[in-house]
């Protein structure tokens, strides 16, 4: 075992800072040069995405996908192709490209979606943002708008979807509530699906709107929308226990009174108070279905 010597020690650790000083002298920063060329190849896609040619346009937006948000300052050409473009596929590659950018896209979506005279353009920003996810929050009173004032039925429902995607929660959500409430009347199916699928992602939150629904509609199909949502909710809807106990016993309409006894079963334990009108429902209820449904609910 060699001897101990400091100054072999001290000798290697100068010689070690020397060597450090002399990179750091020497050596330009990788992510300087990085950036300088990522800068650099930025500026030529957004030269290219202004070529006649398709290809040369198509090649730029996947060029500028894989860059992602270092690209930001591409998004107002992309923003151009993605409105006006007459090929449609490149239309849909630069929603891909957006949708990589997150949120540095999300302010330009906006402008899309509350202004472009094009529904089905609209619609299309409505679908990218709702692909950014929660990273797209600040869209959430633009997409509240257009779900409530949209003249066009996709876009409302893409607008609905973008609210589910978004995970509304918190104050966001709280707000989307009257509108995903409204929407659950909408005349366009796949509205509906959609806005009952983001009030079930809100939770209980949503529940005294759904209640009110229920409650108080007078379309059945309506308050059928509203007891689906409270039971894909689940235990989380145990408010709804009376109100649910209620249209068992006396809604007019049988597919209302089957979700219901549905509902209750899905909420669980919380609903034992159920009971005695699932005994009922089990042994008077007109309905099949009903029936069924109060001898064997289902549990989340």
């Amino acid at each position: 075992m060699g001897t101990w010597n400091p100054q072999k020690i001290l000798s290697a650790k100068s010689s070690a800072k020397v060597i450090a000083l002399l990179v750091m002298c020497f050596v330009p920063p990788m992510s300087s040069g990085a950036q300088s060329a990522s800068n650099a190849d930025v500026s030529v896609q957004i030269q290219n995405l202004r070529a006649k040619d398709p290809k040369v346009r198509l090649a730029a937006v996947q060029a500028l996908a894989k860059i992602g948000p270092a690209a930001k300052a591409a998004i107002p050409a992309l923003i151009e192709i993605f409105t006006k473009d007459k090929v449609w596929y490149d239309r849909t590659s630069v929603a891909d490209t957006l949708e990589r950018m997150g949120p540095e896209a999300v302010p330009s979506l906006i402008e899309v979606l509350t202004k472009d005279s094009h529904a089905g353009t609209r619609s299309f920003a409505a679908s990218v943002l709702g692909r950014i996810g929660p990273d797209a929050k600040a869209a959430i009173p633009a997409l509240i708008q257009a779900l409530s004032k949209d003249a066009d039925g996709q876009v409302r429902a893409n607008a609905a979807f973008a609210a589910t995607t978004l995970g509304m929660v918190g104050p966001e959500g709280k707000a989307a509530i009257p509108a995903l409430t409204q929407a659950l009347k909408d005349a366009y199916v796949l509205v509906r699906a959609n806005a009952a699928s983001a009030l079930t992602r809100i939770g209980p939150d949503a529940v005294p709107s759904l209640i009110e629904v229920l409650t108080k509609d007078s379309r059945a199909d309506t308050r059928t929308a509203a007891v689906q949502t409270l039971a894909n909710i689940g235990p989380r809807a145990k408010a709804a226990v009376p109100a649910l106990i209620q249209a068992l016993s006396e809604d007019a309409d049988g597919q209302v009174r089957g979700d219901a006894a549905d509902a209750l079963g899905r909420i669980g334990p919380d609903a034992k108070a159920a009971i005695p009108a699932l005994i009922q429902a089990l042994s008077k209820d007109a309905d099949g279905q009903v029936r069924a449904n109060a001898a064997f609910p289902r549990s989340n």
